[in-house]
């Protein structure tokens, strides 16, 4: 391409960071995100940034992608969350905390990925404080942000939030008779964890459990959990 006198675009460009990331080829990559700068100003792309955020991420240098991030002119919310979950991936949660509080505006992936980072790494409170935020921002659940509450529910232990996270299911239509992942999971994984109620594991399964202890005890409200 370069002997014909062709010029790259930044589609170009992106498609080698992409290719270097699936190989975590760094050298290569560092050599690349060098010629973004000497052929002419690539480097200020939006696009260009975030495949070269993907790659450094990829090929395990984390603190080269945010580098990147912090110099790029312009940002998305791709440039935000690839680095968010980069840091939830590594425990390093106050990292991602900080940037997504700086994220001016947080979608349903940013969301979740704030959600699920707590929860795989034993915050399953602060999971919970982020869900809720969620929940009152008005931004939409899918099955995978639910999957991370109650993930966080379950190292609680719980069964109090068995009300919540079924009205919830419901309004986001992964409630009884769903056939979505979600809904199959339920009571295989989180339930018998800790089930104490037997609405517990009615929640997507309308039969009764044999193996659930009732209780007459009612649930308390979310944030009586968090103090």
């Amino acid at each position: 391409m370069r002997k014909e006198g062709v010029g790259p675009l930044s589609f170009t460009f992106a498609a080698l960071f992409k290719a270097c990331g699936a190989k975590m080829n760094m050298s290569l990559g560092r050599q690349i995100h060098g010629q973004t700068i000497l052929v002419g100003g690539f480097d200020e792309d939006l696009h260009v940034g975030n495949s070269m955020i993907d790659m450094y991420i990829k090929c395990g240098f984390l603190e080269f992608g945010r580098k990147v991030f912090d110099e790029m002119p312009k940002r998305d919310v791709i440039s935000w969350t690839e680095l968010i979950s980069a840091y939830a991936k590594t425990g390093n949660m106050e990292s991602a905390g900080e940037l997504f509080d700086g994220l001016p505006v947080k979608d349903m992936v940013a969301w979740t990925v704030m959600v699920s980072g707590f929860a795989q790494n034993a915050k399953p409170r602060e999971a919970i404080m982020v869900f809720e935020k969620m929940q009152e921002s008005g931004v939409e659940t899918d099955e995978i942000t639910l999957l991370g509450v109650i993930s966080a529910c379950a190292q609680l232990g719980a069964a109090k939030y068995a009300d919540w996270i079924r009205d919830v299911a419901e309004k986001s239509e992964f409630g009884v008779g769903s056939r979505e992942p979600l809904s199959l999971h339920m009571e295989g994984w989180l339930w018998p964890d800790f089930v104490q109620d037997i609405r517990a594991t009615e929640i997507f399964y309308p039969r009764k459990s044999q193996d659930s202890i009732s209780i007459s005890s009612e649930p308390a409200p979310v944030n009586h959990m968090l103090l």
